[in-house]
């Protein structure tokens, strides 16, 4: 039983890994308003009802993106995404 817990948390932590980098990667291209929820479950190849499991809304979502990206500029983010961190470094030379 622990072996097939573990399996499951390990696959869970993975999708929320997936659906953190897909909102990020959406939120810093097309911002809040331009991301949903739908667009996030299809970017991070999982369904919405799974996105929806891991943040209970879109403003959840958004604020542990902001921290990742947050994280991210510090060097000490998890995401590790090059795409990622060149879309931060567009962001922040852009002055936006």
């Amino acid at each position: 039983m622990i072996v097939a817990y573990e399996r499951r948390s390990g696959r869970s932590a993975r999708k929320r890994e997936a659906i953190l980098q897909a909102a990020t990667e959406l939120f810093l291209i097309h911002e809040y308003a331009g991301t949903s929820m739908e667009d996030i479950a299809v970017a991070a190849a999982v369904s919405k009802q799974t996105v929806y499991k891991h943040f209970s809304d879109k403003q959840t979502c958004f604020g542990r993106s902001h921290s990742a990206v947050w994280n991210m500029s510090a060097g000490t983010s998890r995401l590790r995404s090059p795409r990622l961190q060149m879309l931060l470094m567009c962001k922040q030379h852009s002055g936006i």
